[in-house]
């Protein structure tokens, strides 16, 4: 028996092929459920790899190191001052800003290999252009930028193409974005041109639409800053100051509520967070009676570790992510699970 579907025609599956079907998507979820389990517990175990930049070595440079401090290496050679790194993604690229010369006042928006291989000036401009972070698929790039004679959010493709103001607020300072946890905003702070008032957290769609504000400040003076989204989008983690007190660290709720202070270290500072791979630590930079060095945390604020313990010099603007061996091993695996679930 046949069934027209329009003026074709359908021969409904022997017994044998539905069972055949059956037993290849039972092979392959069953595959799919071993390779997360493995991801989730390498991500774990295996751990991943921090950047920060330092002038330990007499001039501002990118720096690499596991997450536990270890295997520390430096990834730019001080020709050029060098800031703000943050890791793709996939952990093996690092976008960052470069001054073209020790004494230029200019900034640009540079990729290279985590090596330090391979670097690529993406935004050639004059003026500044500042804190690059990556989209979570590694496609787009976010940063700020005084190129239009005020700080504005732009994104561009991550080969430096169609570079876009997406904020357009003359107004308005707008500075340090990051990404939404799955690519659909971005977060930033503003504050008034005039300097009246402080920094306030703001989302806005990728293309500028749809902004909206997500701190609530209980006071003028306090600035709300420098945030990062947790990786399943539950939370964001974001510095505070004002004339009056240190930095410290808090964390919100993605919609702003439930704002609890991580830190609370009186006289010391806490700034600049950012999350773990897996969303259970965040790095940051912290003081402990010396200049700043990389710190990481609980994501409750418990059992914070100083990882760089180099107080004489400055280590700041720490970026996590997974480790590139680790995206490869995980690819390879998913290719030949789901290749072992057709046989």
């Amino acid at each position: 028996m046949t069934y027209p579907i329009g003026t074709l025609c359908c021969v409904p599956p022997s017994h044998s092929s539905l069972q055949k079907g059956v037993r290849l998507v039972q092979k392959t979820a069953f595959s799919l459920t071993l390779l997360l389990a493995f991801t989730t517990a390498s991500l774990a175990q295996v751990g991943g790899k921090i950047a920060f930049e330092s002038n330990r070595t007499g001039t501002a440079s990118i720096f690499v190191m596991d997450d536990d401090g270890g295997n520390l290496v430096q990834v730019t050679d001080g020709s050029q001052r060098c800031y703000s790194p943050t890791l793709s993604p996939s952990g093996d690229r690092i976008a960052y800003v470069s001054s073209p010369g020790i004494d230029s006042k200019a900034r640009e928006i540079y990729v290279m290999n985590i090596d330090g291989s391979n670097q690529i000036n993406l935004t050639n401009t004059e003026g500044r252009d500042d804190n690059p972070v990556w989209s979570p698929d590694g496609s787009q790039i976010a940063f700020w930028s005084i190129r239009d004679g005020n700080p504005e959010i732009y994104v561009m493709n991550a080969d430096g193409s169609n570079q876009t103001n997406i904020t357009n607020t003359p107004d308005f300072k707008e500075q340090w974005p990051t990404w939404w946890s799955d690519g659909s905003k971005v977060l930033f702070s503003s504050i008034p041109r005039d300097n009246e008032g402080a920094y306030q957290l703001f989302s806005a769609n990728v293309d500028g639409s749809e902004r909206a504000a997500l701190s609530s400040q209980s006071s003028s003076r306090v600035h709300e800053a420098v945030a990062s989204v947790s990786p399943d989008g539950s939370q964001i983690a974001f510095e505070t100051w004002s004339p009056l007190q240190k930095y410290d660290l808090w964390v919100m709720d993605a919609d702003g509520n439930n704002r609890v202070n991580l830190t609370r270290t009186g006289g010391e500072d806490e700034a600049v967070p950012v999350w773990s791979p897996d969303g259970s630590q965040i790095a940051y930079l912290g003081t402990d009676g010396g200049a700043p060095d990389i710190w990481i945390m609980n994501a409750d604020g418990s059992n914070p570790i100083n990882l760089t313990q180099n107080g004489e010099f400055v280590d700041s603007w720490p970026s996590w992510s997974i480790s590139a061996d680790l995206v490869t091993l995980i690819k390879t695996l998913s290719w030949g699970q789901v290749k072992a679930a057709n046989h």
